[in-house]
């Protein structure tokens, strides 16, 4: 028996050596948080329970509603009478289950997305439920049991049945009902919510459970409020210590919420003191209050989600915990430790070098070092000794013992390199040069082996495989260092004032894969040596060009490098010619902007990398695979609406078609996956434009304005960082125009042209008939003008010569020529008389020859007279007409009418 209690007592003190060793180890890093304060979107304060549903979805029971959070979108729910929600679950057919005061019924999704509310409180038995708020909701063997603080009403499908018990909490671990009743105790409940039995702690006393949950071997774990956790066993009733390495904290922590989570570990949830992880060990993994991320720090609900991760419904807020990521946080209290510029992990303590200090982080916690103040920009391991680079001089750690290796000499880099001698040295950028280790072969030590000239202010040194030294001056740009064979001269030395004038970032000097790559903040380039100059670097250009502002490059695992810019960072995989993005995380996910100072270093031991942040540093496993189950991608709903206001909006459609003249469109997506890093979502409205574009991190709606009314197609996908498509969707869209506009009228407006077309072409034929026939009578009415005009010249000569007879004193002939001319003339001498009566015969017959355009000899010789004679008769009617002398008398006959 003794050698079984030495036995014993021997595992207990390796247990706990082994939780001091590495369980305070992992609780360094902490999982990332998001925070989602739901008073923002007009919701109550207070969140009492979660739920989620098959394609993830979150329902929150809040003090004013049901909530719904897809990660982008909320969307409130209200229950008919009441506001405030106690609790919400979710059973195996979709049903949204709800509990309220005096109310609880269940949310059923229709086809548009919406959720209709059903009641069922009221087929309690009339008295039933008074002054009841139903605080959980639990399933077992097709019953639905609703609990309150003095009733259990039970849902068998058709009826709801009262039970008259006081419980505090009520849940279902592997078909078996736990009630915890007021007192604290635990009772395991029949299947029509009759006590069975207590199963409650006898050792100590006083046992006071609040939270029960399962262990995940049939088993069932108790955290009470005043006295640690205890371990349940059904099968016989029995009750043992669950020790942790936190056990003394654990009595005074005020436990409340416990789950358990996908990967086998346990969360608790306190009343005022925040969450608590740990493993099936009891070894803390992690702890998260308002110093390390929370809003609030009392916890009123938990749930693991479909992905593992944890939900924290809190007094103000909700809180989501990433665990399952490959991402953690550590980070100082009080922003103590600064900006951290390196860090060096080791087996027990790790170095971190900040603009403060070095600081070491142990299982004691984060401790400054004393004997190192002020900006310490590198902590380097190498070999048995561990070098720091600090602002006033360079350090040496050895067997934990600190040296100043050379005063007043401030060092910025340092890097273990091979040179011409084929031999391992070490290069330390200084602000007065670069120094030269070498390692002594007697001693194993690094000694001081002097510095290269005209080499000061050296923030990054890198060796080509040429063994040429090129570092980067902190002002002055690039530069190029040729040594002799022995090391000792410097034979050449370029600069590159051309890359000044490339980009406006500055330009870093980084090594990937090898080669020496040159960013200038806006691309890359690299030294060619077979053409002996700079010259883009075209590979990397087409696979990072985009991540802009690259300052560092870190050698990962294999050939993998890790690029670090002031927006993102991003893995590369260098196997091939071809550089390949494994993953691109941007730094916001960390709470961190524009940031030009943050580094990266890579522990091939555990095969993390460390991000290092202003006040934090961000610890990345090895890619997720998350993926595997990545949410659905779907259109939540569509909105459209006209110019004129009218706007109609549908839910959860497989196709758009608008109603008429609504050109106006907004798209909502759903794509509820709450790890938001590694996957890139895109959409496009294909017919308006090919290009995809990008959705940022504010929200899934895009808004479409003053569409042409046609066909479209809106168009969805997720990516990962590599560009493999992981989901996508495409929706048909319809535009459809104003009822002029429709196709009925534009059929109805080519047949009413159509007919106009044909009514115009029978009355433009007929005006042709018609046209045709007045031409064919004008061509008659021409040739009849022709012929009468010829005629009235044969006319004019038979009158001229009738004149010329006439103006004989035969009055006979006279009084024929006055006929005939006054028939051809209209009445020429009639009127001539009536308004000159006293013109003479002689005149009446001058003035015909005149009419008659004769010529002054042609007159003459017809009336007997000479020229003179012709001349004097003009002069007297002219006289006679009162004519002036510019006027002209054939004018004046000819206007004779």
């Amino acid at each position: 028996m003794g050698a079984m209690n030495t036995k014993r007592y021997i595992q207990v003190i390796f247990l706990f050596l082994f939780i001091a060793t590495v369980g305070h180890a992992e609780s360094f890093f902490s999982p990332l948080v998001r925070n989602f304060s739901t008073a923002d979107e007009g919701a109550g304060r207070q969140n009492w329970s979660l739920a989620q549903d098959n394609d993830g979805v979150m329902f929150i029971a809040n003090s004013n509603c049901l909530l719904e959070f897809d990660g982008y979108t909320w969307r409130k729910h209200i229950l008919p009478h009441v506001a405030r929600v106690r609790s919400v679950a979710i059973d195996d057919h979709g049903r949204i289950f709800v509990g309220s005061f005096r109310e609880f019924g269940w949310f059923d999704k229709q086809s548009d997305g919406s959720l209709s509310y059903v009641s069922i409180s009221d087929r309690c038995a009339k008295g039933d439920i008074s002054n009841d708020d139903i605080w959980n909701i639990v399933f077992n063997e097709g019953k639905v049991y609703f609990q309150s603080f003095e009733n259990l009403f039970i849902y068998d499908g058709k009826n709801v049945e009262t039970v008259k018990i006081s419980l505090l909490n009520i849940t279902c671990i592997d078909g078996i009902l736990y009630g915890q009743l007021l007192n604290g105790k635990v009772a395991v409940l029949s299947n029509d919510g009759e006590i069975e039995g207590i199963c409650n702690p006898t050792s100590p006393e006083n046992i006071y459970i609040a939270s029960i949950f399962p262990l995940g071997d049939g088993r069932v774990l108790m955290a009470s409020t005043n006295n640690g956790l205890f371990v349940y066993d059904p099968e016989n009733s029995s009750f043992k210590q669950f020790k942790t390495e936190f056990d003394e904290e654990l009595n005074n922590w005020n436990a409340n919420r416990g789950i358990r989570t996908k990967d086998g570990n346990f969360v608790l949830g306190s009343s005022a003191n925040g969450l608590i992880s740990f493993n099936k060990e009891g070894l803390l993994l992690w702890r998260m209050n308002r110093e390390k991320a929370l809003l609030n720090e009392t916890v009123l609900g938990l749930l693991c989600d479909n992905s593992g991760n944890i939900w924290a419904s809190l007094d103000d807020g909700i809180a989501l915990i990433l665990s399952q990521s490959e991402f953690s946080v550590f980070q100082s209290q009080d922003g103590k430790m600064g900006m951290a510029y390196d860090i060096l992990p080791d087996e027990d303590i790790t170095y971190i070098g900040t603009n403060k200090g070095l600081y070491s982080l142990s299982k004691k916690g984060l401790k400054e070092i004393a004997q190192i103040k002020g900006q310490t920009w590198y902590a380097e391991r190498f070999d048995n000794d561990i070098f720091i680079g600090n602002n006033y001089a360079t350090y040496r750690i050895s067997d934990g013992t600190f040296k100043q290796d050379l005063a007043n000499t401030g060092s910025i880099c340092i890097k273990e390199v091979y040179l011409a001698d084929n031999k391992r040295h070490l290069l330390e950028g200084t602000y007065i040069g670069i120094r030269r280790y070498d390692k002594n072969p007697d001693s194993g030590e690094w000694e001081f082996a002097g510095y290269i000239p005209n080499s000061a202010l050296a923030r990054n040194v890198e060796i080509d495989s040429g063994f040429h030294i090129w570092y980067e001056n902190m002002n002055m740009g690039i530069f190029r260092i040729t040594l002799s064979s022995d090391l000792n001269e410097v034979t050449e030395t370029l600069s590159f004032p051309e890359l000044s004038e490339i980009g406006d970032g500055g330009c870093h000097l980084l090594k990937i894969n090898g080669r020496i790559v040159l960013s200038n903040g806006d691309g890359f380039l690299t030294y060619d040596d077979m053409q002996d100059k700079i010259v883009p670097y075209v590979n990397l250009n087409e696979a990072i060009g985009h991540i802009k502002g690259v300052h560092q490059a870190a050698r990962g695992d294999g050939t993998t490098y890790w690029v670090v810019g002031d927006r993102n960072i991003a893995q590369l995989d260098c196997s091939t010619g071809k550089y390949k993005i494994i993953r691109e995380i941007p730094l916001s996910i960390f709470g961190e902007g524009l940031e030009d100072r943050s580094s990266l270093v890579y522990d091939s031991a555990t095969g993390y990398a460390y991000l290092c942040l202003n006040n934090k540093i961000v610890r990345v496993g090895k890619a997720s695979s998350l993926h595997e189950n990545l949410a659905p991608l779907s259109l939540l709903e569509v909105k459209y609406s006209s110019s004129r206001g009218k706007s109609h909006t549908i839910g959860n459609p497989i196709r758009v078609t608008t109603a008429r003249g609504c050109n106006n469109l907004r798209f909502t997506l759903r794509f509820p996956e709450y790890n938001d890093f590694g996957t890139i979502l895109q959409y496009r409205l294909y017919g308006l434009e090919d290009t995809w574009r990008t959705v940022n991190s504010s929200g899934l709606e895009q808004t479409f304005e003053r569409l042409k009314f046609r066909r479209y197609h809106y168009q969805a996908r997720i990516l990962n960082t590599s560009g493999d498509v992981l989901e996508s969707l495409d929706i048909p869209v319809k535009v459809r125009p104003d009822w002029q506009y429709s196709r009925l009228m534009i059929l109805i407006y080519i047949f009413s042209a159509a007919c106009l077309f044909i009514l115009i072409g029978k009355r433009t034929k007929k005006h042709h008939i018609e046209l045709l026939d007045l031409e064919g009578r004008m061509d008659d009415a021409i040739n009849e003008k022709r012929d009468i005009e010829a005629r009235l010249k044969t006319k004019e000569s038979e009158l001229a010569q009738m004149a010329v007879n006439g103006m004989s004193s035969d009055s006979h002939n006279w009084e024929l020529f006055k006929q005939n001319f006054d028939c051809l003339e209209e009445h020429f001498f009639t009127t001539l008389s009536d308004k000159y009566p006293d013109l003479t015969t002689s005149d009446l017959k001058f003035c015909a020859l005149l009419r008659l355009n004769m010529s002054t000899k042609e007159i003459a010789s017809a009336l007997n007279l000479t020229t003179r004679g012709v001349e004097s008769a003009r002069y007297r009617l002219r006289k006679k007409f009162s004519l002036e002398p510019t006027d002209s008398l054939t004018t004046f006959i000819h206007k004779i009418k």
